[in-house]
Formats: C-alpha cells, structure tokens, sequence
C-alpha cells in the first residue's frame, strides 16, 4: 500500500511511478505537481534522489550513533587481529581477523581451523587497535581477511657457512660436516676449501682423509681459490692423498703466487733451490 506523493490518497492497486523513484495515484496529480513547483520529470527525479540520499544518510548515522553507544555502555571495541603459527607438519602460517562488537578470538581462530584443516600452535599474535572488554561470544562478529601460508627466506650461503664454522670451533663435526657438503655441492667454493682442511688437517676431529681431502681442494682450487691452490700444491709436493709429483706442485704454487697467497711463493722458490723443479 502506498500514498500519493501528491494529493496524500492511498494507493490500493494502480498508481503511478516515475522510474521506481516517485509513487503518485495518476498522471492528474504528476502534472498539478508539475505546474505547481515547476519542476519537470527530470527535476521530480532529481528531488526525490536527494531526498533518498538524505534518507540514507540519516541511517547512516543512525548506525554511527548505535555503535557509538554500544562502545559506551558495553565496552564494544572493533579491532583487527593478526595470529602467526605453525601447523601440525611444521608448515607456518599467518591470518588476519577483523573483530566487531563482542568478538570471542576463540571462536574466530577455531572457526578457521575447521576451515583450514589446522592443527596449530601460535607463535604469535597482535591486536590493534584495543582489547575486547565484553567476553560474550558472538560468532557472526568477525571475518576473515587474510590467509597465507608462511615461506621461511632460505639463509645465505655466507651464514650457513659462518654457523658450520662455529659447530667446527666447538667440535662438532657432525653437525659441521653436512652443513659444508651441502653448501660445497652448491658450488660454495669456501666451504669447498674448508672440506679440504678439514680432511686433510682433521679439524674438529675429522678423522684424516687425504683423498678426500684433496678431491674438495681440486674443485675449490679450479675455481680460483688460492688457499686451495696452495694446499693441492701441498698435496702433490708431499705426496698426500695423490702420487708425489713436483711439476703439479709447482703448477699449483705458481696460480695461488699469482693470487697473492703469503705462503706460495716461498714453497715455490724452495723447489727451485733444492733442483726438484
């Protein structure tokens, strides 16, 4: 049932409407309505728009005042919670929830469990921007914003290396050692020297492996290690880990010399003056 925009009459069964906007009971009452404010159709249309954004806006803050009580009498405090943690197969993960009125975060996190098929722990969890006062449970009061599992940023070679370093310091070997494969397989040519040392000196207790040794000195030294130049020179000047050979010794002494190296010079000059080169 509607009335006429116009004249006030009830409307039972036929009126008229301008686009949805206006509601009159017939073309009479849009022309007196017409002829007596001046308006036209497109003017009507306009009129009655701006009076429904009125009408809106009136609800709205309608709504802002109702919040605004509610905030007073029953300590409502909208916020937005960010929890950080890890799966039952140690997948890590992050969601955000945002909280309104009398938000339970038990009921939010266990809701999303269900969700995400997670068995987790939290790691961690901020809030912003208040704390809940009121613990009523309300489940219809959150929403999900966001929902990513974590990828944990791969360390750099040069840490790993630094931490397979200091297990050697504190003798350590087989937390050490693995640690040094996997980055010398890399292609770390540090550690490639470092597995040289460590076989070849048994540093941190490595039992001696000259063989070995000398295989990660070959690959370290290829790529222009001068350390490992000087000690494969080493190798075949003792024969260590590889048949005795003064020429090779020489070779290697000569490109770790070309580098700079303090040492290879000297060894170098040595097998010249006792003529075995």
């Amino acid at each position: 049932m509607n009335t006429c925009q116009w004249c006030g009459e009830i409307i039972f069964d036929s009126y008229w409407s301008l686009d949805g906007s206006g509601v009159f009971c017939g073309q009479k009452c849009i022309q007196e309505y017409k002829e007596k404010t001046g308006y036209g159709r497109d003017e009507i249309l306009e009129r009655i728009q701006a009076e429904a954004a009125e009408v809106r806006d009136h609800l709205r803050r309608c709504e802002e005042e109702r919040k605004a009580k509610s905030a007073r009498d029953f300590g409502y405090n909208p916020r937005v919670d960010t929890y950080i943690g890890k799966n039952s197969d140690g997948r890590r993960f992050k969601f955000v929830v945002e909280a309104d009125d009398y938000y339970n975060y038990v009921t939010s996190t266990s809701e999303i469990q269900k969700q995400r098929n997670l068995n987790w722990e939290c790691e961690n969890q901020t809030t912003e921007p208040g704390i809940r006062k009121n613990p009523e449970p309300n489940p219809h009061t959150w929403r999900e914003i966001s929902f990513v599992w974590l990828v944990d940023k791969p360390k750099a070679p040069e840490k790993i290396f630094d931490e397979a370093m200091a297990f050697l310091n504190a003798k350590q070997a087989n937390k050490a050692v693995p640690m040094l494969e996997d980055l010398a397989n890399k292609g770390y040519v540090k550690a490639q020297a470092q597995l040289g040392h460590c076989f070849c000196y048994s540093i941190g207790k490595i039992p001696l492996d000259f063989a070995k040794g000398v295989e990660w000195y070959r690959k370290a030294a290829e790529k222009g290690n001068d350390s490992a130049q000087y000690e494969l020179g080493l190798c075949y000047n003792y024969g260590k880990g590889v048949p005795q050979d003064y020429a090779k010794a020489a070779e290697w002494y000569r490109k770790a010399a070309a580098q700079g190296h303090e040492f290879a010079s000297d060894d170098l000059r040595a097998l010249k003056e006792t003529g075995k080169i």
